[in-house]
């Protein structure tokens, strides 16, 4: 639980025309902030992304909202900080948290940032936004139908089915933790969401058309479970998402 692993992708993504740098981490679900989380942080900003994507499950306790919330507020991204709520986060109020945090809460709405003459879409799946499947998804992607390149941020990785056969490139997650306890040889026996095992386990994959980026988590699950991770480490992405190569001719 304490060895964290800092991931490093390059994921193509048609329609940008420069490199855009993403700094994702997922499920915090913290007791209160310990060293992995602060050199979590710390290669976060090392990286220097233009976004920096916090896939949701803030804290395990309401009464760590002032160490948690000074601890988000220390993520650094040259254009935006994005956030969508996850199983724990019902308590929060969005309007404090924007505030405290410089997180844009993005459940439901539609970012669009433009990088070298491109403009890349952030569409933010919240908990209820998935649920109501391929309809709102057609919703999110009309609002964004101006931009170049579209990518998805949800909590729970089964948003990729609403997404399926539409404009979107990559889908940032998380919610299952990579299981947290996983067995050698065959991975996590529990992963609560509809995906491929080795989907859920986390990474990159890809799952019809879309690229999937699952962030593991940085912390565990909490209230009554046990504190736990078993081959199972805590999980940084840094994500460069870059123009399709050219085709050889």
């Amino acid at each position: 639980p304490a060895d964290l692993e800092i991931q490093r992708v390059t994921i193509e993504v048609a329609g940008l025309k420069s490199p855009v740098r993403v700094a994702h981490f997922s499920d915090l679900q913290t007791d209160g902030i310990r060293p992995v989380e602060l050199r979590a942080r710390d290669a976060a900003n090392a990286f220097e992304p233009d976004v920096t994507v916090f896939t949701g499950d803030v804290m395990n306790h309401l009464s760590l909202k002032a160490p948690v919330y000074e601890y988000l507020e220390g993520f650094r991204a040259r254009r935006a900080k994005l956030f969508v709520g996850g199983d724990v986060d019902g308590g929060l109020s969005r309007k404090e948290f924007e505030a405290a945090t410089g997180f844009e809460w993005l459940d439901g709405r539609v970012s669009t940032l433009k990088f070298g003459g491109a403009r890349l879409a952030f569409l933010g799946f919240g908990l209820l936004d998935y649920r109501r499947g391929a309809s709102f998804a057609e919703y999110l992607v009309r609002r964004a139908a101006s931009a170049d390149a579209r990518v998805a941020l949800s909590h729970r990785p089964d948003a990729a089915f609403a997404l399926k056969g539409l404009p979107v490139s990559v889908l940032f997650t998380g919610h299952t933790h990579g299981g947290q306890v996983v067995i050698p040889g065959f991975g996590p026996p529990v992963t609560l969401t509809r995906m491929p095992r080795a989907v859920a386990a986390g990474g990159v994959h890809v799952f019809e058309t879309l690229t999937v980026v699952l962030a593991r988590g940085l912390g565990w699950e909490g209230h009554v479970a046990p504190r736990v991770r078993l081959f199972c480490r805590p999980h940084l992405i840094l994500a460069e998402l870059v123009p399709p190569a050219r085709s050889a001719r």
